[in-house]
Order: structure tokens, then C-alpha cells, then sequence
């Protein structure tokens, strides 16, 4: 089948803005009109929770609008650029939502809605603006819609719903095997550690003691960012916390996205750590774990610990993974979270012998290569679901609903057993 006609936005469509009353005026406030901020909409096709209320007075006295239900939305700017959701409730927005309406030649406002939700990241690819995404109305305006016959709507609608409720359900029954995939290293590590302080009185190889007593903390340093010659055509690797990724995982770390120059080492306080340290986000985000496979340094992000002679290093990567959550509190209430240096070289761990760390080690290591492996064989299939659901907006909005297409179906079947 060939591709379908297309026909600009504003042919078929009417966009508007939404708009944001005074704070300063209270009485504007109320519970009666719906408002919605852009980072509500989160793809969603059925809009009815809002976070806040403003009065009819406003409605009536302002550029502000009330949107009818069915009215789609789209945010315009920002980390939230390209979310969408359809309003099942007449409601107000404010001003870094766009709202379309009035749609002609087509069967309802969700066939718009799949539409831009396949074609965003072209949107979002094409509208930024600086160092953020900036949706204008005029681009919004102008972007190409296909346009099938009404009765072709109907079935592309109708099968994209079908296909998207079965895929979120899939990704929903992954989503929670890899909570328990989390749950079971959760619970080997507390196989391990709980009940630890009662063995330091019951068994004589396990003793608490201070970090700072078995490991040399090294923290941070940084060359200035604003001199050239401190980064320009590096070789010292310089890890950040962007090169342990996102997951809170222990992980080895050989290479990195950032360098710094032997002038930059030496103009400042960065150090280089040996190979097998242990590398532990100390701010912000707290818990990221590695262990160093070559010599680096790190950025102020990082408080890196050398082993001493008493305390194997994975073993204390995994100590550090299982008590991140109590280092979290020892945090400041800055505006970005920090655990100091005197914290952590006070904090307290459990200490079995050499002999009992490496048992230790090769249990979890064990354990966690397993685990590892099946989150990674559920994240492929997520990821499966995904394209499936890509490429399945492509066909149809392009060619329609062809009997092929069950195929699709056929995968997601094989995909639950």
C-alpha cells in the first residue's frame, strides 16, 4: 500500500498555549479548574489527576484557557519536551503545554496523539534551542501529519491500542522480574552481612572496624575547568560518575570519557589512584560503585579508597553495596548530598579474616554474574517490546493495518512463554 497523503497540523488542527495566573494573587487559587504542568504528561491518553487549581475568575479575567475534554497536549520546552497525553477532564495548563484542538478529517484526537508519539524524537531532534529542547508553534504548526481515510483511522487506532495494552502489560511482567532479580542480590548480600555485628562477638575471625583504619581514603581534585591546557589532549583517564552508567551495581572500569594533561595533575589536587582501587560516588548521586582496572584519577564526585593489607578490595566493594544506604544518611542537607571524608573514614564495617573475605567473594560474584546474566537477557526483551512497538507505528502509519501485521502479536505470545 502506498504511503498516505500528508497534510500540515494547521490544516487539520488548532494549537494553543496554556498560561500561568500570578502566584501573588491568591485568590486565583482554587479547586474548581483543573491545571496541568508539562511534567504530568507522561504519554498518556487518559488524563484526570492534576496537581493544581485555579479559579473561574481567572479563567474569565486572562489569557488563561480551559481546554475541553479530548483536547490533546503536548510539552513544548524543557526535559519534558515531546510528552503527550490526551485530557479526559476539561481542564487549564500552563504555558509550557500546547494544546490541539479542534481537529478535523480525522477519526479522534488518538490517532494524533500515536502519530507525534512516533515521530518525537524528530521533533525534539529538531527543535533545540541552546542546551534544551524548544518546541515552537510555528514548527508544530508546519509538521507533516499522514492523513488515511477515516474508516483506516478507526482500524489504526484500534490495533495500535491493542498492541500498546499488550506490550505495556509484557514490559510490566518484565519490570517486575528484574525487582525480584534486585530483591535476590539484595537478599545474597544479606546472607552475607546480616546479623554481622552479632558475629563479631560469636566468631573469632570477624571484628568492626573503621574504614580509616584498613583502607586510605583519597578524595577528589579537580583541574580548573577554564584552562585549556589542563584537559586539552589528556592522558590521564578521569573518571566521572557518567562512566559507572546508572544502575547501582559494582562494576571494573578501564576506560573513560574524560582526560586530564600531566600540567592539569600537577595544578591541582587530582590524584592518581592505583589499579584495584575502589572508586564510590560520595555526592549527589551517592552508591555508584567500581574498582579500578588501571591507574585514573577522578572528578569531586568520587571518594576513592586504597586497600590495605587486611581487606581485599571486591570485598570491600561489596560491603560498601550493602551498606550504601546507611553511608546515604550520614549525607549533609546541602543542596547537593555529600558524605565527608571524617564520615566515611569513621564509618564502621564487618571484617572476617583474608581467608573468610575471599569465600565471601567467590559467593557473590557467583551470584551476581547470574544475576547480572538475567537482567540482561529481561532487559533484551524490553528492549525487543520497543522496537516491536516502533516499528509497528511505522507500518501503520504509513501503510495501514495489513493481515501481516498479526505477526506482531504472534511475537508478543512467544515472548510470554
Amino acid at each position: 500500500m502506498a504511503d498516505f497523503k500528508r497534510v500540515a497540523l494547521w490544516e487539520i488542527a488548532k494549537t494553543q498555549s496554556g498560561w500561568t495566573p500570578s502566584r501573588a494573587n491568591s485568590k486565583l487559587w482554587w479547586w474548581n479548574i483543573i491545571r496541568l504542568k508539562s511534567w504530568e504528561l507522561n504519554d498518556n491518553t487518559n488524563i484526570t489527576e492534576y496537581s493544581e487549581t485555579i479559579t473561574q475568575a481567572w479563567i474569565e479575567n486572562s489569557s488563561a484557557k480551559l481546554f475541553p475534554k479530548w483536547t490533546l497536549l503536548i510539552a513544548m520546552y524543557g526535559a519534558t519536551a515531546g510528552k503527550l497525553g490526551i485530557l479526559w477532564v476539561d481542564a487549564s495548563t500552563n504555558q509550557a503545554i500546547c494544546s490541539i484542538q479542534n481537529i478535523k478529517w480525522l477519526f479522534d484526537s488518538k490517532y494524533l496523539f500515536y502519530v507525534l508519539l512516533h515521530k518525537r524524537d524528530q521533533i525534539v531532534k529538531d527543535s533545540f534551542w541552546w542546551a534544551q529542547p524548544n518546541i515552537s508553534k510555528t514548527y508544530l504548526d508546519n509538521f507533516q501529519i499522514p492523513l488515511p481515510p477515516l474508516e483506516e483511522q478507526k482500524k489504526i487506532v484500534a490495533y495500535l491500542d491493542e498492541l500498546n495494552a499488550t506490550i505495556s502489560k509484557l514490559k510490566s511482567e518484565y519490570q517486575s522480574q528484574l525487582a525480584m532479580l534486585d530483591e535476590m542480590r539484595n537478599s545474597s548480600l544479606d546472607l552475607v552481612f546480616w546479623g554481622s555485628r552479632e558475629r563479631a562477638y560469636n566468631l573469632n575471625n570477624w571484628k568492626w572496624v573503621k574504614l580509616g583504619e584498613v583502607c586510605e581514603i583519597i578524595w577528589w581534585g579537580t583541574p580548573k575547568t577554564d584552562v585549556l591546557e589542563y584537559r586539552n589532549n589528556g592522558t590521564i583517564r578521569r573518571a566521572t560518575p557518567t562512566d559507572l552508567g546508572k544502575v547501582w551495581e559494582i562494576i571494573s572500569i578501564s576506560t573513560t570519557e574524560k582526560y586530564i594533561t600531566e600540567l592539569g595533575l600537577k595544578s591541582s589536587s587530582a590524584k592518581i589512584l592505583p589499579k584495584g582501587a575502589v572508586l564510590f560516588s560520595s555526592r549527589a548521586s551517592i552508591g555508584k560503585i567500581a574498582i579500578s582496572e588501571t591507574e585514573l584519577s577522578t572528578n569531586q564526585w568520587f571518594a576513592n579508597f586504597v586497600c590495605g593489607e587486611n581487606i581485599q578490595n571486591t570485598f570491600l566493594a561489596y560491603v560498601l553495596l550493602y551498606f550504601t544506604e546507611n553511608i546515604v544518611v550520614l549525607s549533609n542537607s546541602t543542596t547537593f548530598k555529600e558524605v565527608s571524608k571524617w564520615s566515611l573514614k569513621e564509618f564502621e564495617i564487618p571484617l572476617p579474616d583474608l581467608e573468610t573475605q575471599s569465600q565471601i567473594v567467590s559467593y557473590l560474584d557467583q551470584v551476581h554474574q547470574q544475576i547480572t546474566m538475567l537482567k540482561t537477557q529481561v532487559n533484551s526483551q524490553i528492549e525487543h517490546c520497543d522496537e516491536l512497538w516502533q516499528s509497528s507505528l511505522e507500518k501503520v502509519l504509513t501503510q495501514g493495518v495489513e493481515e501481516d501485521l498479526k505477526s506482531d502479536f504472534s511475537f508478543l505470545s512467544s515472548c510470554k512463554s
